[in-house]
């Protein structure tokens, strides 16, 4: 029976080669799927009517700033090209010897660094292990981007990933996944 991973699986050595070979091939189907585009995501999100922007604190409230900033310069830097996954939470990950994702929800074409970076950003990973998901992805290639451009793109997904949580509770009135979401967030972005 396939269990899905926790997020020590996920920063597990042996288990980021397995995920880079993986995304790797993901990456290679071929769809039509919506385009991301992360300024125009995160513009919502800081739009959003449940989400009351004057009544951020002023961390917060440099948060979004920098969100809408990274999320314009993600958008430059790496247009669509493949499909990704775009929610790679550990709990998405399936394993029974052989590695499969589920939830699709959020699949995109998006550029490859998003689902290295969501990977990364969702499960924790340090540099070191960041820097062992491009070798697995890319191989001997090497990646077209620096280890500090893919710390950016976790960056904004972390930020994006916590005010699309607090859009959530402010919907749902405090639901408690939402608030555990936010507060994972919270911690990353310290």
């Amino acid at each position: 029976h396939a269990k899905p991973w926790d997020s020590a699986a996920a920063r597990n050595a042996g288990n980021i080669a397995r995920i880079g070979v993986l995304l790797r091939a993901l990456h290679g189907v071929t769809v039509d799927a919506p385009r991301y585009a992360a300024a125009a995501i995160a513009g919502s999100y800081l739009a959003d009517p449940a989400f009351d922007r004057s009544r951020l604190e002023e961390r917060e409230a440099e948060w979004a700033r920098d969100l809408l900033f990274l999320a314009q310069r993600y958008d430059v830097r790496h247009p669509p090209s493949v499909l990704c996954h775009n929610d790679l939470v550990a709990a998405n990950v399936l394993d029974d010897g052989d590695l499969k994702l589920v939830d699709f929800e959020y699949a995109v074409l998006g550029a490859p660094i998003l689902d290295l970076a969501g990977l990364a950003a969702m499960n924790d990973y340090s540099a070191a292990q960041c820097a062992e998901l491009l070798g697995a992805y890319y191989g001997g290639e090497g990646a077209p981007f620096s280890l500090d451009e893919l710390a950016e793109v976790v960056r904004m997904l972390r930020l994006m990933a916590y005010f699309w949580a607090r859009i959530g509770a402010a919907r749902v009135g405090g639901s408690a996944g939402y608030e555990r979401i936010a507060e994972e967030m919270l911690e990353f972005l310290k």
